[in-house]
């Protein structure tokens, strides 16, 4: 039988509810193959901090392989040999994915790793076999409005790019709209894409990482 993975919404506000449900069917109606499929949506209410809220679950196909960070570091642990050939048929994949999105008019806003899953469970190539370059899928579209309270949100910021980083100040400074974080542009997860492609290649390194840096550093 297929299985199926449920995804808990936390804490949503009744505006970042209304984006979600208003998003959702964009994410439903994608067909592709490098695109995880989201199949249904359960709409309640629960307990959250004994106050009652509204609960949202996601479900969607399962991935066996889990996601593409840990899955990498779980060949890294087994010993197999990670070259550009095998990195270059997954990203490949993923990249379709993403074309898909984009010519659908979706923007995934929040591409890493971590949101790339894996269909196949690991298995390790046999002795003189190259290592088997699993079904990849991209996944969690919109996730800013699945996890957090609050009407918006944004993804991972070691992956996003400067314009995204320009949303995110004037929204904090208050010179901007929250809302309008959706309508970003596709070439931000050109630059998400392009980061994780360079974390693959490079054994795990993540480039623009800061100790000490103001927003403003970021932007220049």
């Amino acid at each position: 039988p297929k299985q199926y993975v449920a995804k808990q919404t936390h804490n949503m506000t009744p505006g970042g509810r209304e984006i979600f449900l208003e998003e959702f069917e964009k994410w439903r109606q994608l067909e592709h193959p490098h695109c995880i499929k989201v199949i249904e949506l359960v709409d309640g209410k629960d307990y959250v901090d004994g106050q009652l809220k509204d609960q949202i679950f996601v479900i969607s196909e399962l991935a066996k392989g889990g996601d593409l960070f840990h899955y990498v570091r779980e060949m890294v642990e087994s010993g197999c040999a990670i070259d550009e050939k095998w990195i270059a048929e997954v990203f490949r994949q993923a990249m379709q994915g993403v074309a898909y999105m984009h010519a659908k008019n979706v923007v995934h806003n929040d591409l890493k790793p971590d949101n790339i899953l894996v269909m196949d469970q690991f298995e390790k190539a046999l002795p003189g076999e190259e290592e088997p370059v699993p079904t990849v899928k991209v996944s969690d579209f919109g996730c800013a409005t699945l996890n957090h309270d609050t009407d918006f949100s944004w993804g991972d910021p070691r992956y996003q790019s400067p314009e995204t980083w320009k949303y995110i100040v004037q929204v904090l400074e208050k010179k901007r709209n929250p809302q309008h974080i959706y309508k970003m542009s596709p070439k931000a997860d050109v630059w998400s894409l392009g980061v994780t492609l360079f974390e693959l290649l490079s054994g795990g390194k993540i480039p623009f990482l800061y100790e000490h840096a103001s927003l403003n550093d970021i932007l220049d």
